[in-house]
């Protein structure tokens, strides 16, 4: 592999002494021999079963070049292997791509049906029980509660006592203004 990688350095260098140049400037037919190049490096791989990646192409283009003459017998060899495989298929295989009904998945969904039947039902009979409870309580007269005793009225604060008056002085009597003498009257 180191080999491989070494030549395609050498001949990269060759490639662009030939056509590029050493000062890198590409010439016109550069990217051609360039690619011609990268495909014999490439075509030098090894491969399992052929040998290198250029015989397993080569190959495989003849065989491809080749179909269009067999293009009429794709389906009857499709049916015709399919004849042969087709027993030897699983039936899990057949049921995980469709082309059979799971019974197991039918026992199941019934077993489900079942429970969840039950469960409505058992659900229906709470129900019922809770509905006849209400209408026996609703029904039945409520014994009649003995009266709260009332509460003991709390003692009532002793009033404080109010002060005692303090006697306000007397005022003083004002003496009364003497009255004026009224002069009498003369004769006429």
């Amino acid at each position: 592999q180191t080999k491989i990688v070494v030549e395609f350095f050498i001949n990269c260098d060759q490639h662009q002494r030939v056509c590029g140049g050493a000062d890198g400037r590409a010439g016109p037919k550069t990217k051609m021999s360039f690619l011609n190049t990268a495909r014999r490096m490439v075509g030098k791989l090894p491969t399992p079963i052929f040998g290198t990646v250029e015989l397993a192409s080569s190959y495989v283009w003849r065989k491809a070049s080749a179909t269009p003459k067999f293009a009429g017998w794709a389906a009857p060899g499709v049916f015709g292997v399919l004849w042969f495989v087709w027993p030897a298929v699983d039936d899990e295989f057949k049921i995980s791509i469709g082309m059979l009904k799971d019974p197991e998945a039918e026992k199941k969904a019934k077993e489900e049906a079942e429970e969840a039947a039950a469960a409505l039902k058992e659900a229906a009979e709470g129900l019922k029980a809770v509905a006849e409870a209400a209408a026996a309580k609703a029904v039945e007269p409520e014994p009649e509660a003995e009266p709260e005793p009332e509460p003991e009225p709390e003692p009532e604060p002793e009033p404080e006592p109010e002060p005692e008056p303090t006697p306000e002085p007397e005022p003083e009597p004002t003496p009364e203004p003497e009255p004026e003498p009224t002069p009498e009257p003369e004769p006429e």
